[in-house]
Formats: C-alpha cells, sequence, structure tokens
C-alpha cells in the first residue's frame, strides 16, 4: 500500500533527475519531464496512478505555470498582438483542425466526434512552446509574440472545447450555440472584471505590498491574488487555471515590476 506521499515525491524526485539529465545531455527539459511522466505512470513503473488527487495536482501546477505566464504579460501587450490573436489564431487553429477532422471522418469516425478530435489536436502546449522560446532566449522576439497571441487564442479555446465537450460527445448540436455563448460570456465577464479590480483594487494594495519591502508578503499576497480570482470566475463556470491565469494578468497590470525597478 502506497504512503499518500508517494505520488507527491516521485513526481518531485523524477522532475529533478529529469532537470540533471537535461543538463548533462542538452535534450530540452520538457522532454525529459515527458519521459520521466511516462516512467512513473501505469504504463511504466506504476509508482504514481491516475486518480483524482493527481489530477488535482496536475491542475494545480497548471494553475501557478498559467499565473507565471499571465503575470508576463499585460492589456497593453494583449492590444498590441490583437491582429494576429484574431486572426492567425482562429487560421491556424480551424485549419489544422478541419484537416485533421475531415481525415478522421474520411476513416469512419461520426462527424461530432470528428469535429471534437480535429478540435483537440489542432492545439498546441502553452507549456511547452514558452518554455522552447525562454531556452533558446527567444521569449521577448517579434515571433514569439506571435507565438504567443495565437497560443492564448488557443487557450480560450481549450476553455470553450471544455464546456462545450459533453454536447459534442453526444453529438447534441442543438445545444451548442447556447454552451459556446455561455462560455464566451462568462469570460468576458471575469476579464473585464479582473482589470477592473486590477487598476481600482490591487495597485493600492500592491504598492503596500512593495513598501513592506519583504519577498514573503509579496509571496503570500500574490497567492492571495490567485486564490482570490480564481474564487471570482469559478462560479461562472470557468477554470481553476484560467482563474491563475487573469490572476497573472490582473498582477502584471499593477506595474508591480516598475515598483521593484524603483526601488
Amino acid at each position: 500500500m502506497q504512503h499518500e506521499l508517494t505520488p507527491v515525491i516521485a513526481i518531485l524526485g523524477g522532475g529533478l533527475l529529469a532537470v540533471a539529465i537535461s543538463r548533462m545531455t542538452n535534450v530540452t527539459e520538457i522532454v525529459c519531464y515527458f519521459v520521466a511522466g511516462a516512467l512513473l505512470g501505469d504504463y511504466g513503473f506504476a509508482i504514481v496512478h491516475n486518480s483524482h488527487s493527481l489530477h488535482v495536482l496536475a491542475e494545480v501546477g497548471l494553475a501557478f505555470f498559467l499565473f507565471e505566464v499571465g503575470s508576463h504579460l499585460s492589456v497593453k501587450k494583449l492590444r498590441a498582438e490583437w491582429r494576429t490573436f484574431l486572426t492567425l489564431g482562429p487560421v491556424h487553429a480551424f485549419v489544422t483542425g478541419g484537416v485533421i477532422a475531415l481525415v478522421a471522418y474520411a476513416l469512419g469516425v461520426p462527424v461530432h466526434l470528428a469535429a471534437l478530435l480535429g478540435a483537440i489536436l489542432s492545439l498546441s502546449s502553452t507549456a511547452v512552446v514558452l518554455k522552447l522560446l525562454e531556452n533558446e532566449g527567444e521569449a521577448e522576439s517579434p515571433s514569439a509574440r506571435s507565438a504567443t497571441a495565437v497560443l492564448l487564442f488557443q487557450d480560450v479555446l481549450a476553455v470553450v472545447l471544455l464546456a462545450i465537450l459533453p454536447a459534442l460527445a453526444q453529438g447534441d448540436a442543438a445545444t451548442l450555440p447556447w454552451e459556446i455563448g455561455k462560455v464566451l460570456g462568462a469570460s468576458v465577464v471575469a476579464a473585464t472584471g479582473v482589470v477592473a479590480i486590477a487598476r481600482f483594487v490591487l495597485r493600492p494594495f500592491y504598492r503596500w505590498v512593495f513598501a513592506q519591502r519583504a519577498e514573503e508578503v509579496f509571496t503570500a499576497a500574490a497567492l492571495l491574488t490567485v486564490l482570490l480570482i480564481a474564487s471570482f470566475v469559478q462560479p461562472l463556470g470557468l477554470s481553476l487555471p484560467l482563474g491563475a491565469f487573469l490572476a497573472g494578468v490582473a498582477i502584471s497590470e499593477t506595474n508591480y515590476s516598475y515598483i521593484i525597478r524603483a526601488e
């Protein structure tokens, strides 16, 4: 019988070993993480089993990663890349997804499942792409900014897909417009509310936080911000990772980096 902390210890140990192997072999860390996860999982040494606890741990890890991604973005940056977000993002997703869906349909997959398969496989991994760009020192290049805009569109699309997944799986086309409209409406409300909170509440709050000149105070404030905004978006039907991403964007809107440089 496994100790309840065994999966956590195994994942952390496997992650550290993956980093060490990456440094020795010059293989990107993402690949080493994937290999470590495959070896630890049910199809490897079965040290970590597929369970609800593992899903929660993965969701929390994704939430913290998206928080970091959001903290490096801002509404100003998003405005600068809005053309790419609204043009290249949809073109990439729909062309790629459409080709995959057509191939699946030609192979005999039902049309609604073929559409779902195409939509899922058209999505790129934000974690993988941004990490690779960071490792190559290209995180601030024009191509990286365009890629980030496309990834953001795919993140929004992923949220929509998660919401309409039950209707797609059942082939219930009548409910799709309502489900899509509900999710998009909730996302707009959440984003608008978070930006307002950032400008009118978090800016003065973080001025006070940085006036304390204590790193642990900022860490606690950032964690509190993530939890509060996540609790704000969850009643709207949005996920914890999306809430964490919006929290990161909210903190970036406080101009905390400017305050750090001023100190």
